[in-house]
């Protein structure tokens, strides 16, 4: 409850280093996207059901299926939803799609 008096106490402590959530470890984020989902692993998790976009190949779909986007808002647009935009997931396995997306960042280095 009370402590005692530091001479560093005046001082600001220094913000500890944010940590980068598994989407922003593995893909870029895209600011302003225009696909309402692009900023989601679900777009690129083989556990996905619910794909429009063709990241997800019907041969990859895994034999446990994921249904998270029947219940998120931006996916649905149904106003009773809550915003499910997943950026962590223990059960995410990266798609073809997704795997291909990174191999364009990688850089040759000479």
């Amino acid at each position: 409850m009370y402590e005692q008096l530091s001479l560093f106490d005046s001082e600001q402590k220094k913000d500890k280093p944010k940590k980068e959530t598994l989407f922003e470890q593995i893909l870029p984020v895209i600011k302003n996207p225009l696909i309402p989902c692009a900023n989601c692993l679900c777009r690129y998790c083989t556990h996905n059901v619910e794909e429009l976009y063709n990241t997800v190949k019907l041969e990859e779909v895994a034999d446990e299926p994921c249904f998270i986007c029947d219940e998120c808002r931006v996916y649905s647009g149904e106003s009773n939803h809550k915003i499910c935009r997943k950026l962590d997931c223990e059960n995410f396995i990266m798609s073809d799609h997704g795997a291909k997306r990174n191999r364009k960042r990688f850089k040759l280095i000479t």
